[in-house]
């Protein structure tokens, strides 16, 4: 009898596996509370990111949540990109995100047009939970998971929340007085991109968020903005409150300009905040402990810039490779006639260009460096040393010149002796050394 029970209760148990496992899998991980493109941004990329999200607003309506301005937008020229600029495009009738169609979608912006796209899109994630027309009664933080209850009294407990409220309403909820940012950005200089000096600091491989200011200045803001901790509760170290916010953080606060200009910066921030956020969610594990690069990862997949290079392309077909290698810092951005900041694929490469760079991330290129006694760089050098420092044999040369045009679209004839170009020396290390891929942490200091 006993045997037959068992038996009985693990066939049970077979049968509703799947539906059990579906229950499970429709608990909710990521909450996004507020207002706005950076709302919109941040839950989208959450379902993106295959997390189970719920966006929570008190608007009625999607079109009063977003608040989407007529008129022209002229800043961030060059700059829009990843989910922000995939609207844009949608609202042209477009597949794919595209720099030109985003410039005509701004002159003047359709808000209709827009509204349309973003409804269009919402209804491609069934794991995106809205909830319209209410606002927040409580919120708890845990060691693990943060409580939710909404003023109609639904509790939602999730793993982390983004915070898309001007002042930063569910941490005061939760009575969190005493957040820090991770990193604090003292000196804007810092993470700016100047097209005067070109210099690259550690703090400039973390950003998640290209930003222009207006000014001339163009910025990539650092991952660890985005996150908060606190040292409640006499803890030794800060802890992550796997928390983000997209607009009650020092650099964002500075750049906004409480006008339609700031839409495309709102709408980066909140896709950045929505990975950040999914990445915690997903490893359950605490923010302070999130790693750069796979969030960085994550954005890139969905067409987001890091780096402000001005002069590629969404549709570049090495679009996202240079913006891995530019992460690194191996090259340093430099101004074009326009002033715009360019990667400048086309400019020659000399070995001592890149030699700091490299040296950082892989101590086997410093005896290639001590050793190499020609002033030209060559790609029969550079394949020498992506060879010397990725281990591989005399094949590679047979894989580069068969990948020449077809894979990395490269112009010309593939020939040994050719003087290389920022963008082979961008592509070549990224395919095949992957230099993006060595770790970091939250001050961009390699760490290996």
């Amino acid at each position: 009898m006993i045997q037959r029970i068992e038996l009985k209760t693990l066939l049970i148990t077979i049968i509703l596996m799947p539906v059990l496992l579906m229950a499970q899998g429709k608990k909710p991980e990521v909450l996004v509370f507020g207002n706005g493109i950076d709302a919109y941004t941040a839950a989208i990329q959450s379902a993106k990111s295959r997390l189970n999200t719920v966006w929570i607003y008190e608007a009625a309506t999607l079109k009063e949540a977003v608040a989407l301005p007529p008129g022209n937008i002229e800043g961030h020229q060059d700059l829009h990109s990843g989910i922000w600029a995939d609207l844009l495009a949608a609202a042209m009738g477009a597949k794919e995100s595209d720099d030109s169609l985003s410039s005509i979608a701004l002159r003047p912006l359709n808000p209709q047009l827009i509204l349309n796209a973003m409804e269009e899109e919402i209804s491609e994630f069934p794991h995106l939970t809205i909830i319209r027309n209410t606002g927040l009664r409580s919120a708890k933080k845990s060691k693990r998971t943060w409580e939710v209850v909404l003023a109609d009294r639904r509790k939602y407990k999730v793993r982390a929340v983004v915070d898309a409220s001007e002042n930063g309403l569910i941490a005061q909820l939760a009575g969190l007085k005493e957040l820090k940012n991770s990193i604090e950005v003292a000196d804007l200089s810092t993470i700016s991109f100047s097209t005067e000096h070109g210099y690259f600091t550690p703090l400039m491989r973390t950003g998640v968020i290209a930003a222009d200011a207006g000014d001339g200045q163009l910025y990539s803001i650092p991952l660890g903005q985005l996150i908060q901790q606190s040292s409640q509760g006499g803890q030794d170290k800060p802890m992550g409150q796997n928390i983000f916010f997209t607009r009650n953080t020092q650099i964002i606060r500075d750049l906004l300009t409480h006008s339609p200009e700031d839409l495309p910066l709102l709408a980066h921030t909140g896709q950045a905040a929505g990975a950040a956020a999914s990445y915690v969610a997903f490893y359950r594990t605490s923010s302070e402990k999130i790693e750069v690069r796979p969030v960085q990862g994550e954005l890139l997949q969905y067409g987001l810039r890091l780096i402000p290079f001005q002069d590629i392309a969404l549709r570049n077909p090495n679009f996202a490779a240079i913006q891995r290698i530019g992460a690194t810092g191996i090259f340093h951005a430099i101004a074009d006639t326009d002033r715009r900041l360019c990667f400048a694929p086309d400019q020659p490469v000399l070995p001592g260009e890149i030699r700091p760079a490299l040296n950082e991330l892989y101590s086997r290129s410093q005896i290639w460096f001590a050793e190499q006694k020609n002033d030209q760089f060559r790609l029969a050098d550079l394949l020498s040393l992506i060879k010397y420092i990725s281990h591989r044999g005399n094949e590679l040369d047979t894989q580069v010149e068969r990948n020449w045009e077809r894979k990395f679209k490269f112009d010309g004839i593939y020939d040994p002796e050719l003087q290389v170009t920022r963008l082979h020396v961008a592509v070549l290390l990224d395919e095949y050394c992957k230099p993006f891929d060595v770790r970091i942490d939250l001050q961009g200091r390699v760490t290996r």
